[in-house]
């Protein structure tokens, strides 16, 4: 097994532990947030994808993102202007996120 094989039977494992962590979730649980500076799981499974999105893609591929390709800020009802722009930052402030629009996303499922 060479390193992409490794990389690609990894991702796999992944994206199914992901799912199968998520797919019970109701919207409120998916998009409840504590206090303090925690982020609810919208958030932690956004962040993932558009890591993924961002190093597969734009880093490695030389491509534009499937996130930005695919206008999913509107897709998922959230404005450019109020995603975080670094870590430590969160999605306190926007609307919900829907979790149909995020398992339609093609990088994460």
């Amino acid at each position: 097994m060479d390193i992409i094989d490794f990389y690609r039977l990894e991702q796999k494992r992944v994206h199914s532990w992901m799912r199968r962590s998520i797919r019970d979730l109701t919207p409120e649980e998916w998009n409840q947030t504590i206090e303090g500076t925690g982020n609810n799981i919208a958030f932690l499974v956004w962040h993932c994808v558009r890591t993924e999105d961002n190093i597969l893609r734009f880093i490695l591929q030389k491509r534009p993102t499937m996130w930005g390709d695919g206008n999913w800020h509107e897709r998922l009802g959230l404005h450019l202007w109020n995603m975080p722009k670094r870590c430590g930052e969160n999605l306190r402030h926007t609307s919900p996120i829907s979790l149909m629009a995020v398992r339609n996303f093609p990088c994460a499922w």
